[in-house]
């Protein structure tokens, strides 16, 4: 039976499979009745946009599709990042006048938001959205002294949100990422996960007092008051946790509070070894005051009390946790990988040290099987993203053979002297890398040896970048006009649709646009670019108001490339993004 002779309804549970942007893509405009289904009858779009490469197709869904589907959308992801500049407000510009429409959105994700004031536009379009119950953000203060931003008021607004049950939020301003308290109470949020913000344990206790009804919760705590005094709090089944340096007492005095957990994912970093908690005392606290938990997963580092007698010290921490409570009435198995300076210890079934990295030294565990040879073949078969740090030992060699599902890989402190080093590496990758990033010595010259030694290697994003592209830093390596030929030659380029790069002159840029045939979205540093003094001097003189910031090499690169959108990634960034 062919495709349209179909009924309507299985095409229909069809095309729930499809992100809605790849679904208009590849059914509108084959026929009148499956336009007529997809304006008319679809009911269960969602669409993720980090999915769009090319700003051309954006357009085209905003423009032509969403008037007739906007009631019918119930996911949206939506971004500002290096990928996407631009993204949010674009949406926003296309649908102030018809936000209303999107009354069925359930869900709400913003990949990344540099602008105050755009994050509090977004916000205060939330309230409209009768039946929003899922919202996450990723704000990282990007405008400095042009705005003046109130987060207070919007975590106030996002509590205000009558039906949300799940909220995930960051907020970076400056150079600190901010907790701020809801002065408002949720009856309605059970899920909430608060990325990478440092609170301590005295304001956790505040959240949970304006919101009764959490259930699951994703938190970092990096203090404690000497006088802490827990209190009980019974609804929480679920806690994701970070602790840097808070003492044991404390740690347990807080877990001791949350008798129904059912689920906790703790890491722990301490000063010393000494400091971290045994298997005995987890034992005792989990058998007395956690008796419904059913799913453990730890990590727990810190640097070496004696370095002179690490197996020692592995060794005696491995012990406490081969009682019969952790090997046979839980199973819960624990490792110990230890570098010159550091040891970890995870539960072997946590997602925390999800990654192959080369720098330590030798692993053991309370399993049956317990030798490093296990744990790298695990690590480089079941993990897709592996850091290398050059130059590489022998022992890391003689035990991963193959790389057969990275997907992402991170090359660290390469110069020529590693060639050889990297080209095994590559040889031993049988795919084309979703990610390929490479970090040089920032005191050398380029190390052109990277293109020898790529000739069969190929990655759909290219981190180039080689050292930190930051302002005020003079040493950042740029690609001039030999290296772009000799990137656009060789195997790196083919499949490349991102690219990140620091290149000598603007010139550079346009070659790179010109001779990337697969090339969508480019972050690019220029070398050349006087935006950072401009910046300076807009802000140092009195007519600020009226004085609008020049930049011009934007300028300069939007009358040449006129069909690509392109923006600063933050307002004081001196990373141009291109969206081809």
């Amino acid at each position: 039976m062919s495709f349209e002779k179909l009924p309507n309804e299985i095409i229909l549970d069809l095309f729930e499979y499809f992100d809605g942007s790849n679904l208009l893509h590849a059914f509108y405009g084959l026929n009148s009745r499956l336009n007529s289904l997809l304006y008319n009858q679809f009911q269960s779009y969602y669409f993720n946009f980090n999915l769009i490469s090319k700003k051309r197709d954006f357009d085209i869904i905003c423009q032509r599709h969403f008037p007739y589907i906007a009631n019918r959308i119930l996911k949206m992801h939506l971004s500002d990042n290096a990928y996407a500049p631009k993204q949010i407000s674009l949406f926003l510009s296309y649908m102030s006048s018809s936000f209303n429409q999107l009354s069925q959105l359930r869900s709400l994700s913003i990949g990344y938001i540099g602008s105050y004031t755009l994050l509090m536009n977004v916000i205060d379009h939330c309230q409209h959205l009768p039946n929003l119950t899922h919202l996450y953000f990723y704000h990282i203060h990007s405008a400095g002294y042009l705005e003046h931003p109130n987060y207070k008021l919007i975590i106030n607004n996002i509590w205000n949100l009558p039906k949300l049950i799940y909220c995930k939020y960051y907020i970076l301003h400056g150079d600190y990422v901010h907790c701020y308290i809801p002065q408002i109470i949720s009856s309605s949020i059970k899920s909430l996960y608060l990325y990478s913000t440092e609170f301590s344990l005295d304001t956790i206790h505040r959240i949970f007092q304006y919101t009764p009804c959490l259930q699951h919760l994703r938190i970092h705590v990096s203090e404690a008051s000497e006088d802490y005094k827990p209190s009980p709090f019974f609804s929480l089944t679920s806690l994701d946790i970070v602790f840097k340096y808070v003492s044991a007492s404390i740690i347990t005095s807080f877990l001791e509070n949350l008798p129904n957990l059912r689920c906790l994912d703790i890491q722990l970093s301490v000063p010393h070894t000494y400091e971290l908690i045994d298997g005995n005392a987890w034992n005792y606290g989990i058998r007395n005051y956690l008796p419904k938990l059913k799913v453990f997963r730890l990590v727990m580092d810190a640097p070496f009390f004696n370095a002179e007698n690490k197996e020692q010290e592995i060794n005696e921490l491995l012990d406490s946790f081969r009682s019969s409570f952790w090997l046979d009435e839980h199973q819960w198995f624990v490792g110990c990988s230890a570098s010159k300076k550091n040891i970890c210890l995870e539960t072997l079934s946590t997602r925390y040290k999800n990654n192959l990295d080369s720098s330590f030294e030798f692993f053991k565990t309370t399993c049956p099987q317990d030798n490093i040879q296990i744990y790298y073949n695990d690590k480089a078969t079941l993990n897709d993203r592996i850091w290398i740090y050059l130059p590489i030992d022998d022992q890391f060699w003689s035990t991963v053979e193959r790389f057969d599902q990275v997907k992402s890989l991170y090359v660290y402190d390469y110069n020529d002297c590693f060639q050889s080093q990297l080209q095994t590496i590559f040889n031993r990758i049988s795919s084309c890398l979703d990610t390929l990033e490479i970090r040089q010595d920032q005191s050398l010259p380029l190390q052109r040896s990277l293109f020898e030694c790529t000739k069969n290697i190929t990655a759909y994003e290219l981190d180039l970048y080689m050292s930190n592209p930051w302002w005020g830093n003079p040493l950042y390596v740029g690609f001039n006009k030999q290296d772009c030929i000799a990137l656009c030659r060789s195997s790196l380029s083919t499949e490349c649709k991102i690219l990140h790069i620091t290149v000598e002159n603007r010139e550079n840029i346009l070659y790179l646009v010109n001779n990337m045939p697969k090339l969508e979205i480019l972050n690019v540093v220029c070398k050349d670019d006087k935006y950072q003094d401009e910046l300076e001097l807009w802000y140092y003189t009195s007519s600020q108001e009226t004085r609008p910031i020049i930049d011009e090499l934007i300028d300069w690169l939007k009358y040449r490339l006129s069909s690509a959108h392109i923006m600063r990634t933050t307002l004081t960034d001196n990373i141009i993004g291109m969206w081809l």
